[in-house]
């Protein structure tokens, strides 16, 4: 059994590779199980030469004593263990430490089973509210060292057998913590707001953006396959975009904004940034068409983006 400090919790895995010696090898009483392997074949010679008489006693005589041979192997591996403690002491000695039953790996292992599976399952949002109570954490000690969590160290073993895998936990920020997102976009928005040339700034700060989301490999010749990527790309980003075309023109319909809360408050910040990452990803892309205008909330739930030939643009 490996257990690793995570802060105020204690994490148990079963530790496949650790290894423990008994003095009476076979002194477990799961090991009685194995029993029930060769247990037919003294049945059967008592079962088939019932009804045989003389001539077949000796077959019946075998199995009996065959029986009972194994019945006294079980009880001596019962005994063993419960009785003369062959073993278990030195798990006892290894688990006297640790707050976790001692059950878990005795006789009633399926019961300490159903009793685990029954516990209510938990995530790291959740685990300021389950310190101090018993919870089940689904995933595996490798899910804690992809998320950096904890880390290998390598053990100190020298004695015979498989070495034993030991982890520690690493001293870091929470990676599973709350984020706030939004109060580092107001804090920007408010500061951009602030200068004398906001919505100048905003757009070329988005069309720097752009250029990057944009890739240069995937060229757009044409007006077609220039809005497609467009909403393709506004898609990704949130935005649930739509192809439209009003008077011969193409347009891009956005019916959902990501910085709604912003937009609607800062709307001289925020949709010059959006119209300035739509003009980076088509420079990006030699579209020959250019995004004009924006125009924000033509609709209660609708945004406009204007797409004009290149050169002809605003």
């Amino acid at each position: 059994m490996s257990h690793v400090r995570a802060g105020d919790f204690a994490v148990f895995a079963a530790n496949t590779r650790a290894t423990v010696t008994y003095p009476y090898l076979t002194s477990h009483p799961s090991y009685a199980l194995l029993l029930l392997l060769t247990a037919p074949i003294p049945a059967v010679m008592v079962a088939a030469t019932t009804n045989h008489g003389d001539s077949k006693c000796y077959w019946r005589v075998t199995g009996i004593i065959g029986l009972i041979i194994i019945a006294c192997m079980a009880l001596a591996r019962v005994l063993a263990w419960y009785v003369f403690r062959f073993g278990r002491n030195k798990l006892d000695a290894q688990l006297g430490g640790l707050p976790i039953s001692q059950r878990r790996l005795g006789w009633e292992w399926w019961d300490e089973k159903r009793t685990i599976a029954a516990l209510p399952v938990v995530t790291v949002a959740d685990s300021q509210s389950a310190a101090g109570e018993y919870r089940r954490v689904e995933g595996t000690l490798d899910n804690l060292v992809t998320d950096g969590r904890v880390e290998r160290v390598e053990p100190d073993h020298r004695r015979p057998g498989r070495p034993p895998l030991v982890f520690r936990a690493v001293r870091r920020m929470d990676p599973g913590g709350p984020r706030r997102y939004r109060m580092l976009a107001e804090i920007l928005t408010l500061s951009l707001a602030g200068d004398r040339n906001a919505g100048v700034k905003a757009l070329e700060a988005g069309r720097a953006w752009g250029r990057g989301l944009g890739s240069a490999t995937e060229k757009a010749p044409e007006t077609t396959k220039a809005v497609d990527q467009l909403a393709d790309l506004l898609d990704e980003l949130g935005f649930a975009a739509e192809r439209r075309v009003a008077h011969g023109e193409p347009q891009v319909g956005l019916r959902h904004c990501p910085f709604l809360e912003l937009a609607e408050h800062r709307s001289d910040v925020v949709c010059p940034i959006h119209r300035g990452i739509m003009q980076g990803a088509l420079e990006t892309w030699d579209a020959p068409v250019m995004v004009d205008r924006l125009d924000p909330f033509v609709e209660p739930d609708l945004c406009l983006a204007r797409l004009t030939p290149e050169g002809t643009a605003t």
